[in-house]
């Protein structure tokens, strides 16, 4: 709704509310939704022009190869399919501060992705710079495509060293290659 209400140019929406979300509260814990408030949070989407059909993939793509920056909030994880739509197509990953967070991938602020406050606070302003002053930023899209490239590479080893710990937690073998 801040982006919304912003004078940037915003392409989005929600296709959808799911039968449980976090976020609606300041403990921002998961919630079963009853129908009716299904009902009244689409209701309130719907008033303030954030609600959208799902496109198809073709149209997905298309619509973020036509953003400078692609935004990725964090929801089930901090980590999301997202980020890497954005670093394969070039543009500037924008998400929340994610320095605490242990990650497979390299996520560094300025190089591959630019944070915003975890509270959001920030955003409008973090946007409008970008929007206003693209060319700051053209290196962390680009860094973010070579780093992404160079990461799927080894996509083996990370899935490797990835499960590797929860092996030891669960005292089992992993399967030989």
């Amino acid at each position: 709704m801040i982006l919304k209400k912003s004078s940037l140019p915003f392409d989005g929406g929600i296709t959808g509310i799911p039968q449980s979300v976090a976020g609606l509260d300041e403990a921002n814990v998961w919630k079963p939704l009853t129908a009716v408030e299904r009902l009244e949070i689409t209701s309130q989407l719907d008033a303030a022009g954030l609600t959208r059909r799902p496109l198809c993939r073709l149209e997905y793509a298309f619509s973020i190869r036509d953003c400078k920056a692609v935004l990725s909030i964090t929801g089930f994880g901090e980590i999301c399919y997202r980020m890497a739509e954005a670093w394969s197509n070039r543009r500037i990953l924008v998400c929340q501060d994610l320095s605490h967070v242990r990650t497979l991938f390299p996520l560094e602020n300025g190089r591959n992705v630019v944070y915003c406050r975890p509270d959001l606070s920030d955003l409008v302003e973090l946007l409008d710079d970008i929007e206003c002053d693209t060319g700051r930023y053209i290196e962390v899209a680009e860094q973010g495509h070579a780093d992404w490239l160079a990461w799927i590479e080894g996509t083996e080893e990370i899935l490797q060293n990835g499960y590797a710990p929860l092996y030891e937690i669960a005292g089992i073998m992993p399967c030989s290659t």
